[in-house]
């Protein structure tokens, strides 16, 4: 519904190293988390995707937690491209303001791709698609409401 960047360390987008091993965490959690860790998280993706949502808060220059991970994927990145496929997704403006903003040779590293906004049309098929599998009952115009509170987030 909102504008979504995915970003890939392997050109062209999307070639996945050697297996199907993905591995996917959050921006918040690997913060959390710490680099010693996120050391073993890369390790366990080694061969794979190693798959970080909601990226940009990572925010190196903002919050010092995010510094060293971002640290670790430049590293990751350069060392590493023929063993693992690293995936960044979050919102195109956040990505620019907070993650782009610390290191421009950040970008040259990552494929960029944008998913534009879904239109009425594609959200209501989205929509009685997952009614019709899920077998839900609705009232009518239920899914003129779930459409325009999608387009409102």
């Amino acid at each position: 519904v909102i504008k979504n960047t995915l970003l890939s360390s392997n050109k062209p987008f999307l070639h996945f190293a050697q297996s199907p091993n993905i591995i996917e965490t959050t921006a918040q959690k690997v913060k959390d988390d710490g680099s010693d860790k996120f050391r073993e998280t890369e390790k366990s993706a080694m061969g794979g995707v190693l798959f970080i949502d909601e990226a940009y808060d990572l925010d190196p220059v903002g919050d010092f937690k995010g510094k060293p991970i971002v640290n670790e994927l430049l590293t990751l990145c350069e060392d590493q491209r023929d063993n693992i496929s690293v995936i960044l997704a979050g919102y195109e403006d956040d990505f620019q303001k907070k993650f782009f903003a610390y290191n421009p040779g950040l970008k040259s590293r990552f494929k960029e791709v944008i998913f534009e906004d879904f239109d009425r049309k594609e959200l209501s098929t989205i929509w009685i698609d997952s009614r019709e599998r899920m077998k839900w009952k609705e009232e009518e115009g239920v899914c003129d409401v779930a459409i325009r509170r999608l387009r409102m987030t």
